[in-house]
């Protein structure tokens, strides 16, 4: 087992969001590390690290006698969802990815909604469910099943109580930003992204 330090990657003086287990070993490590060095656009863990794409530029064509709507009506949101949405839209202008604009500017408008992505709605995931069978096999005298769901060196105990104390508690739900362009579809085909 390698002793080194859980890998942490960072940009920007951002906290370190890409860690690396320290049970790897030392070729594995470096081919991980490499890999997140070399493409580190891919790995991007902010809008701010997304590089510009200033070789290719989209051009609808819109028929000027199309009317395109300039008032929108936003879904309701719950408070927690205005929280999250409010700082990704912050965080999208500061990464200039939108903008503020005044309201003579504005051709067409279209709703921007949080949604929740498919991890989010599907529930205990196969990990979680495989967990709770070692958890009952435990609490009946027989020894885990799945081994591929233990930690490295996890005794029973530990795991039971992991998979106990998790029992209760609340799942956060994650969300993705969605923009409907149901009306701007229709009036152009929008081309695909290079």
């Amino acid at each position: 087992m390698n002793d080194q330090p859980v890998y942490r990657h960072s940009y920007y003086g951002n906290p370190p969001k890409i860690e690396l287990r320290p049970d790897l070993t030392d070729d594995q490590r470096n081919q991980i590390q490499n890999l997140i060095h070399n493409y580190a656009d891919i790995f991007a863990l902010t809008l701010l690290e997304v590089k510009v794409v200033n070789w290719h530029k989209h051009h609808l064509n819109i028929d000027p006698s199309i009317k395109l709507p300039t008032r929108t009506s936003q879904h309701p949101v719950t408070e927690a969802q205005k929280d999250w949405f409010f700082s990704i839209l912050d965080e999208m202008e500061e990464a200039h990815v939108i903008q503020r604009v005044p309201g003579n500017f504005i051709k067409a408008l279209s709703s921007t909604n949080p949604a929740p992505k498919e991890a989010g709605k599907i529930g205990t995931t196969r990990t979680e469910i495989l967990q709770k069978v070692n958890a009952e096999c435990i609490k009946n005298g027989l020894p885990p099943f799945w081994e591929e769901v233990r930690e490295p060196g996890e005794l029973n105990e530990a795991m039971l109580e992991a998979v106990e104390s998790s029992n209760g508690a609340e799942k956060k739900t994650k969300w993705r930003v969605c923009h409907a362009f149901t009306a701007l579809n229709k009036a152009t085909q929008v081309p695909p992204f290079p």
